[in-house]
């Protein structure tokens, strides 16, 4: 019974988070609208992770939102061996 029910609940999760949407993309979906994207660079370490914060401004109207943007890099690098 309790393998059953963890599927389930799987897929109503799955559906609920389809629908939501962040502030953010409702903004930029706005239909009429001319939209100025404004990045800001807040940290950048060692490990590829770059903090970067996202001001919306809707140039005709002038209202603005703000958002948080994390972006990761990750290199993979193969050993290259040379015989001879």
């Amino acid at each position: 019974m309790l393998i059953l029910s963890i599927p389930c609940f799987a897929q109503q999760n799955k559906a609920e988070g389809e629908k939501s949407k962040s502030k953010a993309v409702e903004f930029m979906s706005q239909s009429g609208t001319l939209i100025r994207k404004d990045f800001y660079d807040i940290h950048k370490d060692k490990y590829g992770v770059t903090c970067q914060v996202l001001i919306l401004t809707n140039i005709l109207n002038n209202k603005k939102s703000g958002c948080l943007r994390l972006e990761t890099n990750y290199i993979f690098q193969v050993l290259e061996l040379t015989h001879i």
